[in-house]
């Protein structure tokens, strides 16, 4: 029941992580389409690629904050975000190709009747945790030094393997979300709760914990 409790979590955490950048990207692609527009009357096909520029920046961070709030703390320099970003955008070329031939297909089939807004949301609840495990798999890659492991044990195995690692917490910091002082502590302070899942940044601590 607790590795059927864990991997459902983790399951979930994959759907957030999915949804929550398709929703964004929305914003994104607002953005393309001005800073392209203006590109094009400014530099014909070249200020058309230059606009990728900005896009591949801010997937880059969509895709650190993600992970940062839902996994492991990630790498913010300039240069990781967007080299990020670059690669967020190759994965999503055949995961966008999956979804144009899957909604194609949808409205030509009769699923006992079924609305095809319903099966459309249907869809989207199976390809979001898709996308986010994807898109977790490009961000592992700059997860900071320390947490890398700690980080990929999380988002793909259960929880109790994560558990039973040995925690590296000598001031002894608590977890600000669940109080717990079996964190994996780097050198800039900056944590992993190993009870929670999830990274903690140096800010979030208010004081170390009163050992007695």
């Amino acid at each position: 029941m607790t590795n059927r409790l864990a991997s459902a979590k983790v399951i979930a955490k994959y759907l957030l992580h999915g949804f929550a950048f398709s929703l964004a990207s929305i914003g994104v692609l607002y953005v393309f389409v001005f800073i392209a527009m203006a590109g094009i009357l400014l530099g014909g096909l070249i200020g058309l690629g230059l606009a990728f520029i900005p896009v591949f920046f801010l997937y880059g961070v969509l895709n650190a904050l993600l992970m940062t709030i839902l996994w492991a703390p990630v790498e913010w320099r300039w240069s990781s975000l967007l080299v990020q970003g670059i690669a967020i955008f190759v994965v999503s070329i055949p995961l966008g190709l999956l979804a144009l031939i899957a909604l194609g297909i949808i409205p030509l089939l009769d699923v006992r009747g079924m609305e095809t807004t319903l099966a459309v949301l249907l869809f989207d609840f199976l390809f979001w945790p898709l996308e986010g495990y994807a898109f977790v798999w490009v961000g592992m890659h700059w997860a900071r030094s320390g947490f890398r492991r700690t980080a990929a044990r999380t988002a793909t195995a259960a929880a109790p393997e994560v558990v039973a690692m040995a925690p590296e917490n000598p001031e002894g910091l608590q977890c600000p979300r669940c109080g717990s002082t079996s964190l994996i502590v780097a050198k800039d302070r900056s944590a992993f709760c190993l009870k929670c899942g999830r990274g903690i940044r140096k800010e979030d601590f208010s004081q170390p914990s009163i050992q007695g």
